[in-house]
């Protein structure tokens, strides 16, 4: 590309003209740069170029006008002009030819088929230079308006071609928009098909453990019988009542291994801003309480989820494995099937979630949730809560506080009343956001960090205080120590859970 081809830019807008000013040089153009029209004129009076390159819409003189006045000049009147348009109106075409524009581009414009035009418009006017070819004066009508067209053969050409261009290149991209909608239906009919033939799978290992349980159910039946026409009543009732300890040790056993298998196996890593812990102690018995996290990175939040169901044993453990099956199961495909993966919020999360637990209504089961979405770009922290305690928001200057109260001091955090899942068929779940400090500790909790003790609140702010300054890590192991000396050799009569996480 030879250094004498000089393109003059004419548009109102810097940022705009430095773009231009940007991508033509890279493609080898001398380039000058002015505001408006008149500014223009001042450059072509002042100094020669090869073509002009104008936008449409200034203050002042237009596009149009600066076009016209140019091929008007017998000085340079033979200088290419090239405009930029948007092309929002049927006559734009019309009124370019009219002004003697050469040719056009239709913003937005791609950098390659800017550059091909502007190359093309050199070659045409050296063509049409050689050729001799004269511009004619023509009068048009078109849409009901009178044109007068002062434009060569090739200059029309031109025109009707960058038209069909932009026309054929929009068209292709409307396509092009179809055929990823489409394949974006198409991957999210294959993700439920998937979802429901695991479901199915998961159906059918249902049918096999209940067939499973009718055949256990029917060899206890038959062992009692047996036992009833054996023994005489002392040892038939012991005899009796060891099955029943032994049913149930393997009920509890199960539900057990079902909390484990629901707990994450570690708090979530390398989110910006923030580290988490947390810590899970089961009671005696299987209780129902459940923790679990969803990062999702598209649209920067951490889901930071907490329930406890109502009552304890094998049932409350299996209402909080479907729960926490639909949690995953929801989160999972709001991610993998959109593009904005903010539609599953705290509130929508917990009327799903109430749905099901509503469905078990015969087992008389409610279940304490806290739905939470931290955006740790922001620093906020959104909840819903149903029946729960809010999550606590503590201030490390606020930590230092050593009066020995039963108030924890410092503490930031919203109380509402709001009913459990599954007692309401249409709830209203209170929602709210608190921001989220440099430095703050937030904590998440179930009721078994009482300890079954009115005292343990103070405790447990005690034991926060002696670690406040520690990565969290130490400060949930410090916890746990603390709550295992502090129970000594008693179980807790509830699981304990807690979330701890610092923002950094």
């Amino acid at each position: 590309m030879s250094a004498e081809q000089r393109v003059l830019i004419v548009d109102d807008s810097p940022t705009q003209a430095k773009q231009l000013e940007l991508l033509l040089h890279a493609a080898g153009f001398a380039i000058e740069t002015v505001p408006d029209g008149e500014a223009a004129l001042e450059a072509l009076e002042r100094e020669s170029f090869h073509v002009v390159l104008s936008d449409v819409l200034m203050p002042g003189m237009d596009g149009y006008e600066l076009c016209r006045m140019i091929k008007e000049s017998p000085r340079y009147g033979h200088v290419p002009v090239i405009l930029l348009t948007n092309l929002k109106e049927a006559d734009d075409i019309m009124k370019g030819l009219a002004a003697g524009a050469d040719n056009f581009i239709t913003k937005p414009y791609e950098v390659d088929s800017l550059v091909e035009r502007i190359r093309t418009v050199f070659s045409n006017h050296g063509g049409r230079e050689q050729n001799g070819e004269q511009s004619g004066d023509l009068d048009f009508r078109f849409m009901g308006k009178k044109y007068g067209l002062r434009a060569s053969r090739q200059q029309i050409l031109s025109f009707l071609l960058a038209t069909f261009e932009d026309y054929a290149y929009a068209k292709q991209k409307e396509k092009d928009a179809m055929r990823r909608d489409m394949e974006r239906q198409i991957t999210t009919a294959e993700l439920l098909l998937q979802k429901n033939r695991e479901l199915l799978k998961m159906n059918s290992r249902l049918e096999h453990a209940n067939s499973s349980l009718v055949e256990l159910h029917k060899e206890l039946k038959n062992a009692h019988e047996r036992l009833e026409n054996t023994y005489d009543d002392i040892k038939r009732k012991q005899a009796i009542r060891e099955l029943d300890r032994r049913r149930m040790a393997m009920e509890l056993e199960t539900a057990r291994t079902v909390q484990r298998m629901l707990i994450p196996r570690k708090p979530p890593q390398d989110i910006p801003g923030f580290e988490f812990a947390f810590s899970y102690r089961p009671a005696d018995e299987a209780a129902g309480d459940w923790l679990g996290f969803f990062h999702n990175e598209t649209a920067r939040e951490l889901s930071v989820l907490i329930g406890d169901v109502t009552d304890h044993g094998v049932a409350a453990a299996l209402v909080t494995a479907a729960t926490a099956s639909c949690v995953y199961t929801a989160c999972d495909l709001s991610q993998r099937i959109s593009d904005n993966v903010r539609e599953v919020r705290p509130v929508s999360l917990l009327n799903s979630l109430n749905k099901i637990v509503g469905n078990m209504a015969e087992s008389r089961l409610y279940m304490t949730f806290l739905a939470t979405a931290l955006d740790y770009d922001e620093r906020v922290l959104h909840i819903a809560t149903a029946g729960h305690p809010a999550p606590l928001i503590i201030r490390p200057s606020q930590l230092d506080d050593s009066r020995n109260t039963n108030v924890w001091q410092g503490i930031h955090t919203v109380s509402r009343p709001s009913p459990q899942l599954g007692q309401i068929a249409a709830p209203n779940f209170p929602s709210f956001s608190l921001p989220v400090e440099r430095g703050d500790i937030i904590l998440w909790f179930t009721d078994g960090v009482l300890l079954d003790d009115v005292t343990a609140p103070r405790h447990f702010l005690t034991w926060l205080r002696e670690v406040r300054n520690q990565p969290v890590g130490r400060i949930q192991g410090h916890l746990d120590r603390r709550i295992r000396a502090y129970l000594g050799d008693r179980r807790p009569k509830d699981d304990i859970a807690f979330i701890l996480a610092r923002s950094l």
